[in-house]
């Protein structure tokens, strides 16, 4: 396969790959939050009956909160690294433009095109230097005497 093929198959699978994206950063984005509500539930060291915990049962705590605070944060930034990448992440449309520039490079830098193009690239660079001049001449009028 040559990299137009890949463009080609990658413009059919970046629509589906960047829904999946989202869907994965918001499932992160749950979890974070579900894990973020267990540490906060976890903050208080006391039992069902506001006594203070025995020493076995807060050193169980306090380490369960760490757990959920580390997989907090852990989902917290997977949801913004994958959201980032579904976020730089170009379209289909992109990627079928960038197919098109390939053939049409192609098809200008191929020999037999090469001898036919010289005289029209000229004429239309003729052209771009008159239509820029008339812009200028339209931005700047010229000055009248007093």
């Amino acid at each position: 396969m040559n990299t137009l093929s890949w463009l080609i198959y990658i413009a059919g699978v970046t629509g589906t790959l960047g829904n999946f994206l989202i869907f994965i950063a918001s499932v992160l984005g749950v979890i974070g939050v579900i894990f973020f509500i267990a540490a906060a539930i976890q903050l208080d060291e006391t039992d069902s009956q506001s006594r203070p915990l025995d020493p076995d049962k807060l050193t169980e705590r306090r380490k369960s909160r760490g757990y959920c605070w580390r997989y907090f944060w852990w989902g917290f930034m997977g949801m913004w690294i994958v959201g980032g990448i579904a976020a730089i992440m170009p379209s289909r449309q992109t990627v079928l433009l960038i197919a098109a520039s390939e053939i049409g490079e192609q098809v200008v830098n191929h020999q037999r095109i090469i001898g036919v193009l010289d005289p029209s690239i000229e004429l239309l660079q003729t052209w771009i230097q008159q239509q820029t001049a008339s812009i200028r001449q339209e931005m700047n009028p010229p000055r009248q005497g007093r």
